[in-house]
């Protein structure tokens, strides 16, 4: 019996061991699923953040049609547009200009230069497509950019673009601080021209240059030296059918081909600094189109390589204003009247942000060709 009961507690004493180690890795067991579901679903939020992230990226890399192919795993995304208006610009005299910057100075230039042509390009629906060097390059008419209801169209879309940032920076808009970079580098030209000034005269030549009482040019930085066209640009307009499409490699990139964008190039090259270059189907498209701003030049002939001699168009000036919460954005005050599109020296005092700035002309007293530019030549030469 003694036997017996030892026995018996030796076995209770087992049994309770056996059901303590169960109830342990049972509790072990339920920690480390909990341990094992957390850190799967953080593994899966991680992923969804990264999911997200490239979809961020690629959204902003290309345009919509193009991203959701690409989502969708295409690995040829080509598309042959019948219609859409391709744009250029090229700042003037920017090797020159470059080398009397720094580095950072120059980098703040082009950066805020682009920057703010992007956030033009972002209200009137237009595609930057690159830059290269100091162009620009972009389209309007891509799939996806506007409504299905869209009323303005790419012609008049890119006309409105190439329009406002003519405007925003010729001598009609003092930029704020975030251009500090423009006005630095419009003291510099003007140190620049005073030195070739100083020089000129110093060997018995004419500077071109109207000195003031005080022996220095006419020319200083000051509320007006600062408003003058900091950045002048010549812009160049085509419109017709393009390949889009991406290219694979190393840095995959969105691009688009074809006739219209050399033409579009080629206006660019053969336009004057401050103006609007277009071929004559934009010219066509926006002049026939009932509510058009825009007051024209005649039209020329130009030599354009790889084309020969091709009909284009200059906008003389614009009853049109950019739109007052555009330039909100680029911080810069309304500036209305009549634009002119126009050489910067000719459009000194024209468009200039003063009290005599010109009211825009009443209907049917459009401005005549010698009051705003003569740019009616035939073969104009490249710039």
């Amino acid at each position: 019996r003694p036997l017996l009961n030892v026995l018996g507690i030796l076995l209770g004493t087992a049994v309770g061991i056996v059901v303590l180690g169960i109830a342990l890795l049972a509790f072990a067991g339920r920690s480390m699923l909990r341990s094992m579901m957390d850190t799967w679903q953080r593994g899966k939020e991680a992923v969804q953040q990264q999911k997200e992230k490239f979809q961020e990226l690629v959204a902003a890399l290309y345009p919509r049609f193009v991203s959701e192919e690409i989502l969708r795993g295409e690995r040829r995304v080509v598309l042959q547009l019948p219609e859409a208006t391709v744009f250029f610009s090229d700042i003037c005299n920017f090797t020159a200009s470059s080398m009397k910057l720094t580095a950072s100075e120059l980098v703040e230039w082009i950066g805020y230069t682009f920057g703010a042509m992007d956030v033009i390009a972002e209200y009137w629906k237009v595609y930057k497509i690159k830059t290269i060097g100091d162009a620009y390059f972009a389209i309007a008419g891509l799939p996806g950019l506007t409504a299905a209801d869209d009323t303005v169209g790419h012609v008049m879309r890119m006309m409105h673009f190439a329009s406002c940032v003519a405007q925003v920076f010729s001598n009609r808009y003092l930029h704020p601080d975030s251009g500090l970079c423009l006005q630095l580098l419009a003291k510099k030209n003007i140190l620049h021209s005073n030195a070739i000034s100083r020089k000129s005269k110093s060997i018995g030549l004419s500077s071109g240059l109207a000195p003031s009482s005080s022996g220095h040019s006419s020319t200083t930085l000051g509320a007006a030296g600062a408003s003058q066209l900091q950045c002048p640009m010549r812009y160049g307009l085509a419109t017709g059918p393009v390949t889009t499409g991406v290219l694979y490699g190393k840095c995959p990139s969105f691009d688009v081909w074809g006739t219209t964008v050399n033409l579009a190039s080629r206006m660019e090259a053969t336009g004057r600094p401050g103006q609007v270059h277009c071929h004559e189907a934009v010219y066509r498209a926006v002049s026939t189109n009932p509510g058009s701003p825009y007051v024209w030049d005649k039209p020329h002939t130009t030599f354009a390589k790889g084309f020969g001699n091709v009909t284009a168009v200059f906008v003389k000036g614009t009853h049109q204003s950019p739109p007052k919460e555009l330039l909100a954005s680029l911080l810069l005050e309304p500036r209305m009247g009549f634009f002119v599109f126009d050489v910067p020296s000719k459009r000194a005092e024209a468009a200039a942000p003063s009290a005599g700035m010109p009211e825009a002309p009443a209907a049917g007293n459009v401005p005549a060709a010698d009051d705003i530019s003569s740019t009616s030549s035939i073969n104009l030469p490249n710039p």
